[in-house]
């Protein structure tokens, strides 16, 4: 009987298809793993990168998606392109989790950047991986712009921490319709009132502590109540206008039209509608406008310097979103027997005084959008020009009157019941036979934005 001997050729074989298989495994783990992580490390700084530009472009009113998808291109990410997919949402939107958002968040304040990256595998498919995949995403807070001012609230406000801060002589009449006066001065005298004068406000008469009223004839002011002093000047401030002028302006006489860029003087006179095509207009000698000339002015900016800006005689002024920037000069006066109607205008005085007189009637109302939102006419800390409403006008205002180091005067026989306005000033003086009636609305009143801030969440 022979004995049978077990074969072994072919053994080695299995041992060495096994040794690949675990090899390439180790090769898969070391290089395309390596690759993998390497790729979820690049993909999570391009995705909190784009997070923060997104909140910057939030800030800034520009598109938060584009601002987003922008950056994750500059870091190799493009949505749709080689396997990548780029997804940009608020955390408000419908069917967009966003989880470790702190208890109370506003949803509507995160954006969340989220980065799917496909990684095709080289060894690893021997095991079976054609591909990995990953998903990393970052979370950004923008927070919310919220009005802050160091300003007192209240339908008239006078600034100045001393002497007589507010006053009224003659037979002037006052009513704040929801809302008070103010009085920031801590002096003797603080508000003072003499002649035949009436005065009304909702919310009384407050003066800063320390401070007294004093009042002679047939006047009877409410009786003051103490308030707290505010800081003079006030941590207050509203960015000047940054527009410029491209070339030099023109005119077209056939039709009557300028056209933006810089000019010099102009001066309207005698009959005739003429009108200022949108754009801006940088004028380096004033602006006149006399007789009977009717000016339409839609969509522009204007930036006087050097010489004032007038209306006079039966002249007037239409406008609508439209921006007057007092850069120089002797400032903006109004004179004459017409009216003025603008809707969605601010005039900022960066210098010069704001002057209306004679029976002209302005019709005006600040912006409902916008960084000049419920601002009419501003005057900044350091200009110390009049702002002053005489004679027979009878004049409704809509939106913020603000003048921190400018005496403000009501003066003459103008009947003002259309004002729907908060008047702040560093001095404010009401006289003569004015009718002046102010119905406050906060939400039609500048309310200065705090600086918004932008935080990485996750």
């Amino acid at each position: 009987m022979k004995t049978r001997k077990f074969q072994e050729k072919g053994q080695a074989l299995i041992v060495i298809a096994l040794a690949v298989v675990i090899l390439f495994g180790f090769a898969a783990l070391a290089i395309d793993g390596s690759r993998a992580f390497s790729d979820r490390r690049n993909a999570q700084n391009a995705a909190d990168t784009a997070a923060l530009a997104a909140a910057l472009a939030q800030v800034r009113g520009k598109s938060y998606t584009t601002a987003a998808q922008g950056r994750a291109t500059s870091n190799s990410y493009t949505d749709g392109i080689n396997g990548a997919t780029v997804l940009v949402h608020l955390c408000s939107d419908t069917g967009v989790t966003c989880s470790g958002l702190p208890a109370g968040a506003t949803p509507s304040e995160y954006i969340q950047v989220k980065i799917i990256s496909v990684i095709p595998m080289t060894f690893a498919r021997v095991i079976g991986w054609a591909q990995i995949t990953n998903v990393v995403e970052a979370i950004a807070h923008v927070q919310s712009t919220s009005g802050t001012s160091s300003l007192p609230s209240g339908g008239m406000v006078s600034l100045s921490p001393n002497g007589t801060a507010y006053s009224g002589q003659g037979n002037f009449s006052v009513n704040v319709i929801g809302s008070g006066i103010f009085s920031n001065s801590n002096s003797n005298c603080s508000t003072s009132f003499g002649g035949n004068g009436t005065i009304q406000a909702t919310s009384g008469v407050t003066i800063a502590s320390g401070g007294t009223q004093c009042k002679s004839g047939n006047v009877t002011p409410p009786t003051p109540v103490p308030g707290s002093q505010v800081p003079y000047p006030p941590n207050f401030s509203i960015p000047a206008p940054t527009f410029t002028c491209s070339g030099s302006g023109s005119y077209n006489s056939s039709n009557k039209t300028f056209y933006p860029g810089n000019m010099g003087q102009v001066q309207l006179n005698g009959s005739g509608t003429y009108t200022f095509a949108p754009g801006n207009y940088c004028f380096s000698g004033g602006v006149s406008i006399d007789g009977n000339v009717n000016v339409v002015a839609n969509d522009v900016n204007f930036r006087i310097a050097n010489s004032p800006f007038q209306i006079n005689g039966n002249s007037s002024f239409t406008c609508t979103n439209t921006l007057v920037y007092g850069a120089s000069g002797s400032g903006i006066e109004f004179d004459g027997n017409a009216t003025n109607t603008c809707t969605s205008i601010t005039f900022y005085m960066q210098a010069g005084s704001v002057i209306w007189n004679g029976n002209i009637a302005n019709k005006f109302t600040a912006p409902t959008s916008g960084p000049y939102k419920g601002l009419l006419i501003y005057m900044p800390y350091g200009n110390k020009s009049q702002l002053t409403i005489n004679g027979n006008s009878g004049n409704q205002l809509t939106g913020s009157i603000i003048a921190v180091s400018s005496p403000i005067t009501i003066n003459g026989n103008s009947g003002s019941s259309g004002m729907n306005t908060a008047i702040i000033g560093y001095t404010i003086a009401v006289a003569g036979n004015s009718n002046t009636t102010i119905n406050y609305n906060p939400a039609q009143q500048y309310n200065p934005p705090a600086n918004p801030s932008i935080q990485f969440t996750q």
